[in-house]
């Protein structure tokens, strides 16, 4: 089931909520609505899906947020380096690769 309430949250263009993405899996059951909030919930963990105030969803792709990983230097800059992997409409996979310099004052 991961995989395809991932599937809705990829194609959803505005933030959606768990009701709405069980409708479009066609989900009724109490059970399984838990367990597309569990779903849901382990892609906000991972910072894959983004939960917005009003308790809607949307993946972070179809954000301008990204997730990255902070280095530090000595002197108190760094870089923030953020890695996106995706398959592009060709059916190609596809990994880029963008460094963020953070000044030492930021």
């Amino acid at each position: 089931m991961d995989k395809k309430v991932l599937e809705v949250l990829k194609k959803t263009k505005k933030p959606i909520s768990i009701e709405r993405i069980c409708e479009k899996l066609e989900i009724t059951d109490s059970n399984e609505v838990n367990e597309v909030k569990r779903i849901v919930d382990d892609y906000v963990g991972n910072y894959s899906v983004i939960k917005t105030p009003n308790n809607n969803y949307i993946s972070i792709l179809k954000t301008s947020f990204r997730k990255g990983t902070f280095y530090a230097d000595r002197n108190g800059s760094g870089k923030v380096v953020v890695i996106t992997d995706y398959v592009d409409g060709e059916g190609k996979h596809v990994v880029n690769k963008d460094e963020y310099k953070v000044d030492r004052e930021d």
